[in-house]
């Protein structure tokens, strides 16, 4: 039998800057694709996108709107993907940016944001270092790892087949779950 040639990746690259002001937030939803949002100086969001595409099946749709002073970012598309069509996602924010990240199949990360923090995903890590109010961070199949964090609540942290890695944290109250043998770690 002769192999199959392998599907050649298309990849295409997506920029957007949207002004804001103090207070904003950032809400992102992607299906297939890594999520990353990190704080950066001045006013403004900055939307980066790389998208992987295998086949001209299934495609992913990108939507990136402004709502008042929130930015929001969604990927949908058919839930026959299978990989064929990925979406990588990379937010600079402002400092003080309200943050909510969602991946299906993906990791979320985020890193230097000081407004309330929300992040989940299905299959993929969740990494945050320095998030000033951090309430959420869970996956269901993965790990989670939290440094240098704090929450002006209880702060979640759990994962249902994975670990939980927690270093120099402050909140009010800590809710840490590991489900399945494996282990919450502080």
């Amino acid at each position: 039998r002769s192999a199959q040639p392998a599907a050649e990746v298309q990849t295409d690259r997506e920029r957007r800057v949207f002004a804001v002001t103090a207070g904003s937030a950032v809400d992102v939803a992607n299906i297939s694709g890594d999520v990353r949002i990190a704080a950066g100086a001045g006013d403004s969001v900055v939307v980066e996108t790389v998208r992987r595409r295998r086949s001209r099946g299934d495609e992913l749709r990108l939507e990136m709107r402004q709502v008042g002073n929130r930015v929001v970012v969604r990927v949908t598309g058919a839930r026959s993907n299978r990989g064929n069509d990925t979406i990588d996602i990379t937010v600079t924010a402002p400092r003080d940016a309200a943050v909510v990240a969602r991946s299906v199949s993906g990791s979320v990360g985020l890193t230097g944001v000081d407004g309330e923090s929300r992040l989940e995903t299905v299959s993929g890590d969740v990494d945050v270092t320095r998030a000033a109010n951090l309430s959420l961070a869970k996956t269901v199949s993965d790990t989670v790892t939290v440094r240098q964090s704090d929450s002006a609540g209880t702060m979640t942290l759990g994962t249902v087949s994975g670990s939980v890695v927690a270093a120099d944290l402050r909140a009010r109250g800590l809710d840490a779950r590991a489900i399945f043998r494996h282990q919450v770690r502080t």
